[in-house]
């Protein structure tokens, strides 16, 4: 029978699988962001991470159907190519080191993008380059497989890019279903998935589809102004969450 503690952590993660499903569903990306750094207060980091990545190529088949008009094709190849080559590299990265540093690193960095963007969003603009996008697609692989938060690398770079709130979602959903497959293949490969963590992502599997229902429901009631502020606000608040928690654990 479980521990009353055994309980109260599941619970939480549950709420926490909602949250983050509603995200991913409202903005086409986020499952990682919203859940990772909580979750790693109340559960193994590696496992949460493992999880994440479950959960992430879980949610993306019924998003691609509802999403797809938004979906850019050509973005998408090219990100994908560079993520099947940081994704391996990061697998073997979460096995052999610590990732505290790399959260750390990764969060700074992603609130000071977030707010640069924020400021200069009008004025910046990436050009298409089949370069460009799989030096983002590798370095998302990368942070993938050893943080579970690939997602902030390509929401940058589709931002700058001018893409509209319709092609981004459906353009960050048609890159994980490629991409989270690879990310799994890779975590699996390096040993990293057991039965604990498919476990876990089975018990979480009916909050996440009731978050996609919310999510859905939420889409109509913002404009394309106040989604991009949605974006960079979740990518800073993420962000601070995944710093305080990885410090915290650290202490």
């Amino acid at each position: 029978m479980p521990s009353q503690h055994e309980v109260l952590r599941d619970a939480l993660l549950a709420i926490l699988a909602l949250g983050a499903a509603t995200v991913r569903s409202f903005t086409g990306f986020g499952i990682a962001l919203a859940f990772v750094p909580l979750a790693s207060v109340i559960e193994n980091a590696k496992s949460v991470v493992v999880v994440a990545n479950l959960l992430n190529i879980g949610t993306t088949l019924p998003l691609l159907l509802d999403l797809r008009a938004g979906v850019r094709v050509r973005e998408v190849s090219w990100l994908v190519v560079g993520f099947a080559v940081g994704a391996p590299v990061g697998a073997v990265l979460l096995r052999e080191l610590s990732t505290g540093w790399i959260k750390i690193a990764v969060a700074v960095g992603v609130v000071v993008m977030a707010a640069l963007v924020w400021a200069q969003r009008e004025r910046v603009r990436i050009r298409s380059s089949a370069g460009g996008a799989l030096g983002v697609g590798a370095f998302s692989g990368l942070l993938r497989s050893t943080t579970g938060m690939g997602g902030p690398p390509v929401v940058f770079y589709l931002l700058g890019r001018g893409f509209r709130a319709e092609e981004l979602r459906g353009t960050m959903v048609a890159y994980i279903v490629p991409s989270g497959i690879i990310g799994i293949a890779s975590l699996a490969a390096a040993g990293q998935i057991h039965r604990s963590e498919l476990t876990l992502a089975m018990l979480l599997a009916p909050f996440v589809a009731g978050g996609l229902l919310l999510g859905r429901r939420f889409r109509s009631f913002v404009s394309e102004a106040a989604f991009v502020k949605v974006v960079l606000g979740l990518l800073i608040a993420s962000s601070l969450a995944s710093l305080g928690a990885t410090v915290l654990a650290r202490l």
